[in-house]
């Protein structure tokens, strides 16, 4: 990260409003700064769900639809990270909405709304990942409906359901073995299962769940 960056990047990390709101009001330009991971200073501010950290990167000039090196707005970004205040003050300020930052968010009418007008399987697939990585049930059932994959993948080419284990979400992930999902998949990144993101997550009752789900699948 370039030196003079780092201080608004380690200042929005810290949620020390007052120290980033200095640091951007004497270089109001480090407001567009991109760190060496290509992550803009207001995609780091979403990811902390601190409004106020948010509102100053906003205040001093970010533009809300700057999309980070993997292609993310700071909107989908805090959808990624269920960092839902955020999310609001980015809409609030014009952030534009997606079928996946929707679905994320667990924002079922909105949801619903984007699937009249008939998105590809494709589409609708990623944002059913979000939505159980995320634990929205809810908006998960709703994409089923309307021709989700179930192990539909997300990072590292792991599948829905252990994004919903690794991160503790029981309904959702006992709801996807209802549903077919393949218990003993294993990712190529990590080459786990989904009981082993569940351990890996912290989430060892759901692990036993699942292992114990496993064997007679």
């Amino acid at each position: 990260m370039a030196g003079d960056h780092a201080a608004a990047f380690e200042a929005v990390d810290r949620g020390d409003r007052d120290g980033l709101e200095g640091v951007l009001a004497s270089e109001p330009s480090w407001a567009s700064a991109m760190n060496d991971e290509g992550m803009p200073l207001l995609h780091a501010a979403a990811q902390t769900d601190h409004v106020a950290v948010v509102e100053v990167v906003l205040d001093a000039g970010a533009d809300v639809a700057r999309k980070a090196k993997w292609g993310h707005t700071a909107l989908e970004w805090a959808a990624n990270m269920n960092a839902r205040r955020a999310a609001e003050t980015l809409l609030d300020r014009g952030a534009r909405l997606t079928l996946w930052s929707a679905a994320g968010l667990g924002r079922l009418e909105d949801v619903h709304s984007f699937l009249e007008s008939g998105p590809d399987p494709e589409a609708i697939s990623e944002a059913f990942y979000i939505a159980c990585r995320n634990g929205a049930l809810e908006v998960a059932r709703l994409l089923r409906e309307h021709g989700a994959e179930v192990d539909a993948l997300g990072y590292f080419d792991a599948p829905a359901i252990h994004w919903a284990a690794i991160n503790g979400h029981e309904e959702v992930a006992g709801w996807l073995a209802e549903e077919g999902a393949d218990l003993s998949r294993r990712d190529p990144e990590f080459d786990a299962t989904p009981a082993g993101w569940a351990r890996e997550g912290g989430h060892e009752e759901l692990a036993r769940r699942l292992e114990n789900l496993e064997e007679v699948q």
